[in-house]
């Protein structure tokens, strides 16, 4: 799987398997509540990542990122 959208929904963190991530190039969450204790492995499992969009997602303190990373915002300036 390269692409990812999920929208509406409940995700338990601990029923999710961080492997099937390691291939997604596009990851969409849009309106997602994260119940239970979120991992950084989570994202950090997709090492493939191109985009990761979130939109009023809920359930997790803050995300992590490699500082060696270089990320875009929609604007196409580098962040």
């Amino acid at each position: 799987m390269r692409h990812l959208s999920l929208g509406t929904c409940k995700l338990r963190a601990n029923n999710i398997s961080v492997g099937r991530f390691s291939t997604l190039t596009n990851l969409v969450l849009c309106d997602v509540k994260f119940v239970g204790e979120v991992e950084p492995r989570l994202f950090s499992s997709c090492s493939k990542l191109e985009s990761l969009t979130l939109e009023r997602c809920f359930g997790f303190e803050s995300l992590r990122f490699d500082p060696h990373d270089s990320f875009e915002d929609a604007g196409g300036e580098e962040v």
